[in-house]
């Protein structure tokens, strides 16, 4: 059960979607210190808040992939994707269609109807800096792929990452292109 933070929870989604600014964000990035609790926070009480809606502008319903990007990252979002995609595309074949141009963005295109959207939460992202030596190609693939989809024009894709504010130097530089994607594409909530 998660309660308690409900104003938090509402705070930190007016960080996505719509904004007062006529600006639209499609990633979150929950920040802070180790055993804060950012992955509670982020798993039980933002997904479920988006799910019922708490997106401005978003989507009506929503298909949600939730993975840690340890051992192999590009890997674990393919799993992710299968599982939130209910069987009806296998991991293999998840895998096939991020190797063609279009990506991930053609994937949520040709597999969601117009009124879903897809939320990617990728827990401890801060993995990817420890990932980037053992799996550097995956990791290349991962930041590519995920970089790709955020600017893409379909906007039915949405982030949220969990991770160490005190690591986020090295996931930035370990992700290059999500990091350039970073200045239009995101917010942080510490």
């Amino acid at each position: 059960y998660f309660f308690g933070r409900e104003a938090e929870v509402s705070e930190a989604l007016e960080h996505l979607g719509e904004r007062g600014d006529n600006t639209h964000r499609r990633w979150l990035r929950v920040e802070g210190p180790a055993g804060i609790g950012k992955t509670s926070f982020a798993r039980a009480g933002l997904v479920p808040a988006v799910v019922r809606g708490g997106v401005p502008g978003g989507p009506a319903n929503w298909r949600v992939a939730a993975f840690r990007p340890a051992d192999k990252p590009a890997d674990a979002l393919a799993q992710a994707l299968a599982y939130a995609f209910q069987g009806q595309i296998s991991a293999a074949e998840i895998n096939e269609a991020l190797g063609t141009d279009g990506g991930l963005a053609d994937l949520v295109s040709e597999q969601l109807s117009a009124d879903q959207g897809l939320l990617l939460l990728i827990d401890h992202l801060d993995d990817v800096v420890t990932e980037a030596r053992a799996w550097p190609a995956q990791v290349r693939r991962f930041d590519q792929l995920l970089a790709a989809a955020l600017e893409d024009f379909d906007q039915r894709l949405f982030i949220i990452t969990s991770g160490r504010s005190d690591l986020i130097d090295g996931v930035l530089a370990a992700l290059p292109e999500m990091s350039a994607a970073a200045l239009t594409q995101s917010s942080i909530y510490h």
